[in-house]
């Protein structure tokens, strides 16, 4: 089961319309449960990165730099969440603990619409 692509891509800034899922990457690093999507715009590639638990964004941007090597940007979600606790990841789980630089990568993250609740996305130009 895979995310709605659309609906996700609505959540951040540009008009990215989505093609195709190009390939996807389920990896389960220390005991978590990340995703990896490569997709297909009409602006290009993009990955979207899913991810239950986040320590700080550092865990983020190496994590990808990992598994796909170099990467351009981040995009900015349209509607951040404000605070930790008003996400969903939070919502279902308060056992996580705040991201230490959460105030830092808040602008792109979305956790609302279009993937699995419980989950934050980050869309990555590639």
């Amino acid at each position: 089961m895979t995310p709605d692509f659309q609906q996700l891509l609505n959540q951040f800034k540009g008009n990215l319309v989505f093609k195709r899922l190009d390939t996807t990457s389920t990896v389960i690093p220390d005991g978590y449960d990340d995703h990896l999507y490569r997709i297909e715009t009409n602006d290009g590639y993009y990955y979207i990165f899913e991810v239950d638990f986040i320590e700080n964004f550092d865990y983020v941007t190496n994590y990808i730099k990992r598994k796909i090597g170099g990467f351009k940007y981040f995009v900015e979600a349209k509607h951040p969440p404000e605070k930790f606790e008003d996400t969903s990841p939070f919502k279902v789980s308060d056992i996580y603990p705040t991201p230490s630089d959460f105030e830092e990568f808040k602008k792109y993250v979305n956790d609302r619409y279009g993937s699995f609740e419980g989950y934050f996305n980050f869309l990555i130009k590639i």
